[in-house]
């Protein structure tokens, strides 16, 4: 797990982003982690929900590369669907990283109630 001066340095060039939650998510998918593992990576680290952790989750949703998706799970992902709201590129995102065989069966009737069926 990556924790220490990486970490730290990163916190100062995320803060000034114009996306921090982007900034983070790609940083943290380029070490080959997701939101969950934040909780373990600094002595102090972000806790619960303030404005900069949903801006995170919201990117793993939106940007999340497969093994972000699959890191954080089905269920904690609906969870987020249904805590967050309608997050738009959501679906096309699930849909283009997670195979078929993998897909949750409640996230897929969220996106087509959300979003309807393709068009042919």
């Amino acid at each position: 797990m990556v924790a220490g001066p990486s970490y730290a340095t990163q916190a100062a060039i995320w803060v000034k982003s114009a996306q921090p939650g982007f900034a983070i998510q790609g940083w943290l998918d380029s070490q080959g982690l997701s939101f969950s593992d934040m909780q373990t990576m600094a002595q102090w680290p972000l806790a619960g929900m303030t404005p900069l952790t949903r801006l995170v989750r919201e990117a793993v949703m939106v940007a999340g590369s497969r093994a972000q998706l699959e890191t954080e799970g089905p269920d904690r992902l609906f969870h987020w669907l249904n805590e967050l709201g309608q997050k738009l590129g959501f679906g096309q995102n699930y849909l283009c990283r997670i195979p078929v065989a993998g897909w949750h069966r409640p996230i897929i009737d969220w996106i087509e109630r959300t979003y309807g069926l393709p068009r042919k």
